[in-house]
């Protein structure tokens, strides 16, 4: 069991990284669900200052996305910060929600053989101090998270469960994927059989960046067990997962990122 292995579930959050009850500041990140130290349907919140401090920062000289120009990054690697914050026993995977109501997803072994990164400073920049925008128009505030620019090429048909490269990211919330992806393996979907059975699984990896989207046209999706197998959309009317009643924090908007 893949969750067994990983040194980063079932141990103990460390001192160095202190987490706060309450959000301090507007670039705090938020950590929620099955994470150790933070209470059931409770959250708690680091800074960006205590985020930075972490000794495994370090700089990286890279395009943060294809469509951008190069900069020096200064980024701190997912598994270490999962290091500090480890995952609770059961745990295999962590949604990425985001303050425009868009959400990723990593599972564990995504982040051992990819290596993520979240970034802290953009040409020395803080997040409140302004990044550039994608495409002139889409914040990358206040987190981005990414692979290397040489792992980019490589996952040219997205990540295990659709984007790989979310962008402004509040919060990050810490599941067991057979629950959180249950409605797909549940009911008449439980018993797929042969090529079937990959269905589920082949719709969320092509189909999670838009099921996982804004409230109102993210989308939502149909799963139908039949003869041939299973047949799947994509429709662009509201979200499955798009947490109703629990929109994350907009603590940032396009307003708030400067070009560089």
């Amino acid at each position: 069991m893949l969750a067994a292995a990983l040194p980063l579930v079932g141990a103990v959050a460390t001192a160095a990284l202190p987490l706060t009850d309450t959000r301090v500041g507007a670039t705090d990140l938020a950590f929620s669900g099955q994470f150790s130290g933070v209470p059931k349907e409770g959250k708690r919140f680091v800074s960006h200052a205590a985020l930075e401090a972490l000794p495994a920062v370090t700089t990286i000289r890279e395009k943060p996305m294809p469509l951008m120009a190069e900069a020096e990054l200064r980024v701190l690697p997912l598994e270490a910060l999962l290091g500090e914050v480890p995952l609770a026993a059961g745990a295999d995977g962590i949604a990425l929600r985001c303050a425009d109501q868009w959400m990723s997803f990593y599972t564990l072994e995504f982040i051992r053989t990819w290596k993520p990164y979240v970034l802290l400073r953009h040409n020395g920049k803080s997040p409140e101090e302004g990044w550039p925008l994608l495409m002139g128009r889409q914040p990358l505030t206040p987190y981005f998270f990414n692979v290397s620019a040489a792992a980019v090429k490589k996952l040219a048909g997205g990540g295990d469960y659709g984007n790989f490269d979310p962008t402004q990211v509040v919060e990050l919330h810490a599941v067991n994927m057979k629950e959180f992806f249950a409605p797909y393996y549940a009911g008449a979907l439980a018993g797929l059989d042969g090529e079937a059975a990959a269905g589920p699984k082949l719709f969320l990896k092509q189909c999670f960046f838009v099921t996982g989207g804004r409230a109102g046209w993210g989308g939502w999706q149909r799963l139908a067990a039949g003869a041939g197998g299973v047949a799947h959309s994509c429709d662009a009317e509201r979200g499955l997962f798009s947490q109703e009643g629990e929109e994350p924090e907009a603590v940032f908007s396009a307003d708030d990122d400067a070009e560089a």
